[in-house]
């Protein structure tokens, strides 16, 4: 999808960066009742660790597919089986 947009490799690393951020930060301000602006100052304040991911992302990218990191991939994966299979939705959008 970046790459029919048009974008760079290290553009597509650092809108993922900042939508793993963004996403879980978004559900926890619904689901905690959390206030919207502590919770963009806490984003802001990643910014400079969401460039540093995207670039170290960049690459790694670049390698071998086999060299890539996937330390979290199997949890997120198995979690998100789990959210699947819930009969209810904590929230709709």
């Amino acid at each position: 999808v970046a790459r029919a947009a048009g974008l760079t490799p290290a553009d597509a690393a650092l809108a993922m960066a900042y939508l793993s951020v963004t996403g879980p930060a978004t559900a926890a301000q619904r689901l905690l009742s959390l206030d919207p602006i502590s919770v963009a100052v806490a984003t802001i304040n990643l910014s400079d660790a969401i460039s540093t991911t995207a670039h170290e992302a960049t690459v790694v990218a670049q390698g071998a597919y086999r060299d890539l990191p996937d330390l979290a991939s199997v949890q997120l994966d198995l979690m998100m089986e789990r959210h699947a299979a819930r009969p209810n939705r904590l929230f709709a959008s």
